[in-house]
């Protein structure tokens, strides 16, 4: 209870740290304004009218803050150029609401000094008095400097404000109003007091005296400076006063020093609440101890039978039988135990029930999940069938490609000379032709084993899709078969490497001219898609289970993609081949290597989109791009 008791002071303490600390955290937000208002200060190098626009504009604001807060006695700007002091703004002591312009006076060095070695963006207190101007009246208040400095951290100006010393304490003065015969103080990390609840009206001799004593003259106690600057704690001295002292944690809000305040309080004035408590608590104890003693011989009675009642069912439910009930008829809590006993056999029967339509849910998705690994482990042995695939390729396009240069380059120098006739030229344009077509197959093989790295660039995809028509154009003209771009308005720019999807566009153009052969259409279509393309990171939960909330142990996320399609009105893909288009080296064509779909689909994964072919009805073949507009799947 004695720990109670003084952490009932420490709440006090506590509470005018918080209450001090926002009161400082609100001024030096002020002070930030303010410095950031008043842009720069005068110099050498800075025109006269520049630098009075500034402090016209300084003014304004420094006397909106000062309309608003009552707080603040003064506010002036020290400049380091002239150390003059400009824009003196002072509230009249006694009338609050009486802001006047008055020229004070200012010590440069003792500012100088204040925020000579203060980090940017932090602030200094002070203790100060001035007098009334027109008045030998003085008043105790607080000197806040806001140090202003340039880029290369050489000082600018100081920024100063003083605050009456009485809203400090009326700060404390409030939360400590309950307490009775206490002594109350705070100072600096120098231990120069500025406050003391005996003493605070002397505000000279307060700020100089030294605090042992000033403590000594309540305490009787030798209190050393060391003890009330320390780390917090509490003492209970030879006089029998409780003492606190603890750190003010002001340094957070950009105060550039430390502050301590310390509580006393006599003993008995501290302890007297707990000697009533005691009294009380032995009255209580003495009447609870009557209290059981009745209570025990009424629940001997009439309580035995109906717990062992409840004994026995408990065993029951323990064993398995859910479906046993009590009937307990006593009109009293017994019986009321008896009913949450029941429904909490009901609930249990209900939850068994659950937990084994749950065990059927989870086998289900059990049996799920290990389809969908079965279908990714398909996909690895794919992929390392490709990979096979691809290095095998690229063995034997290598070593092809090497006899195909040699062969070249001995039927060119064949070429080159005027002895054949005319039937050899013809047979030896038939060999360099086939070389050719056999060197584009090993070309082929040789981007199927080794990918190219993406490099991806901001593409506008209309554009893009006119380059691509552009470059064949005549090939299409010649077999008269026109082609069509519809683009949807206001399409977004994609990240895509333009130098590969325009090989695929272009792929798919000219199989589609192909099928066409003569007198055709050829359609390109993009558009925007919300939500097309979706990506699990995890599978669903079962359909129609009870356990949504308690198995939702996977989610899918959805990407908004651009899409692009090439659409043709031939004769379309046989159905027989549709699944089969996209496999390497699958090829309807007498002259194919079948790697151009495979190669594509590749790409575009790459991409994080997806590729798919349709037929259109009865005639025409659709191929169909999404595209992910942020991310990959």
């Amino acid at each position: 209870m004695r720990r109670a008791a003084i952490a009932e002071l420490n709440q006090h303490i506590e509470t005018i740290n918080i209450r001090l600390d926002d009161f400082i955290e609100s001024v030096a937000t002020d002070l930030n304004y303010l410095s950031k208002s008043f842009m720069k200060g005068a110099s050498p190098s800075r025109p006269l009218q520049e630098f009075q626009t500034d402090l016209e504009a300084w003014e304004r604001q420094a006397k909106l803050l000062m309309s608003t807060r009552l707080h603040y006695a003064r506010l002036t700007y020290l400049s380091a150029y002239d150390h003059k002091s400009y824009l003196n703004l002072q509230r009249d002591p006694l009338n609050r609401t009486s802001i006047t312009n008055h020229s004070g006076r200012y010590s440069w060095y003792f500012y100088q000094t204040l925020v000579k070695d203060l980090e940017a963006g932090t602030t200094v207190i002070s203790p100060v008095e001035y007098i009334l101007p027109g008045s030998a009246q003085t008043f105790a208040a607080f000197t806040i400097a806001f140090s202003k400095r340039r880029g290369s951290g050489e000082l600018e100006g100081i920024l100063i404000a003083d605050i009456f010393a009485g809203e400090i304490f009326s700060i404390i003065e409030q939360v400590l109003s309950d307490r009775e015969h206490y002594l109350a103080g705070m100072v600096d990390d120098e231990g120069n007091y500025l406050y003391h609840s005996e003493q605070k009206q002397q505000w000279n001799q307060l700020l100089v005296r030294a605090q042992s004593d000033i403590f000594g003259d309540h305490s009787g106690d030798n209190i050393s400076l060391e003890t009330i600057t320390g780390p917090a704690g509490t003492i209970v001295t030879k006089s029998g006063n409780v003492l606190l002292h603890t750190p003010l944690e002001l340094r957070s809000q950009g105060i550039g020093q430390e502050f301590f305040f310390y509580l006393s309080q006599p003993g008995e004035v501290v302890f007297a609440p707990l000697r009533k408590l005691g009294f009380m608590l032995l009255a209580l104890i003495f009447f609870f101890a009557v209290v059981a003693l009745v209570l025990s011989e009424v629940a001997t009675r009439q309580l035995v039978n109906p717990i062992i009642d409840l004994q026995k069912g408990s065993d029951i439910i323990a064993a398995g039988d859910f479906s046993h009930r009590l009937n307990i008829s006593s009109g009293d809590e017994i019986e009321q135990l008896a009913a949450k006993f029941n429904a909490m056999a009901s609930f249990i029967a209900e939850r068994d029930q659950e937990l084994s339509r749950y065990s059927t849910d989870l086998e289900q998705l059990v049996d799920r999940r290990t389809a969908e690994l079965e279908r990714e482990q398909q996909k690895v042995l794919q992929s390392e069938k490709l990979a096979s695939l691809g290095e095998m390729a690229a063995v034997i396009a290598h070593e092809i490609r090497n006899s195909l240069t040699s062969a070249r380059m001995l039927l060119q120098v064949i070429d080159e000379k005027d002895q054949l006739e005319v039937q050899e030229n013809e047979s030896l344009a038939v060999a360099l032709s086939a070389l050719e077509r056999i060197d584009n197959i090993t070309t082929d093989l040789l981007a199927f084993s080794r990918p190219s790295p993406i490099i991806k660039e901001q593409v506008a995809i209309e554009s893009l899709l006119e380059e691509c028509v552009s470059r064949y154009n005549h090939h299409f003209k010649q077999n008269n078969i026109e082609t069509h771009i519809i683009t949807a308005p206001e399409l977004p720019e994609i990240e895509i490497d333009s130098k590969l999807f325009q090989e695929i566009i272009i792929n798919l153009l000219l199989n589609s001219s192909h099928a066409i052969e003569q007198n055709g259409n050829i359609y390109l279509r993009s558009d925007f898609q919300p939500n097309a393309l979706t990506a699990e990171s995890q599978a669903t939960p079962l359909e129609g289970s009870q356990y949504h909330g308690i198995m939702d142990i996977y989610d899918a996320r959805s990407v908004d993609a651009l899409r692009v399609i090439v659409e043709d009105d031939g004769p379309g893909i046989p159905a027989a081949d549709l699944p089969n288009i996209f496999e390497p080296f699958f090829t309807t064509k007498t002259a194919g290597t079948g790697l151009g779909l495979s190669l594509a689909q590749r790409v575009i994964e790459a991409h994080g989109g997806r590729i798919t072919a349709t037929n259109n009805g009865e005639s025409g073949a659709i191929f169909t791009i999404l595209l992910p507009l942020m991310g990959e799947l």
